[in-house]
């Protein structure tokens, strides 16, 4: 599970949940009621020790998801795109294990 809240909205809570049914969630009120936003697969389907919800400081409707790949929504959670492509592209320094 990877769980944050948004500094742009105080009372809003992520949770992504790697599970059968898993989901990303969203709370409205601190996490005392909870609502199923997306259930697109890709951005929950990583060994729960690597999920990352990363909400924008300033924009409360855009988040990201690190799993297998990165991911970027602009409508609150409702679709997300890829941004994994762009980041492999990148001169990032990689580590090697060698």
């Amino acid at each position: 599970i990877g769980v944050a809240m948004s500094p742009a909205r105080p009372n809003r809570v992520w949770a992504v949940v790697e599970a059968a049914d898993g989901a990303l969630f969203r709370s409205e009120d601190a996490g005392a009621t909870w609502q199923r936003i997306s259930d697109q697969r890709d951005i929950h389907r990583s060994p729960s020790s690597y999920m990352h919800v990363i909400p924008h400081p300033k924009d409360p409707e855009t988040l990201y998801i690190l799993s297998y790949e990165a991911w970027k929504s602009t409508d609150g959670g409702r679709t997300f795109t890829t941004l994994s492509d762009s980041l492999s592209t990148t001169s990032a320094p990689r580590s090697s294990n060698s």
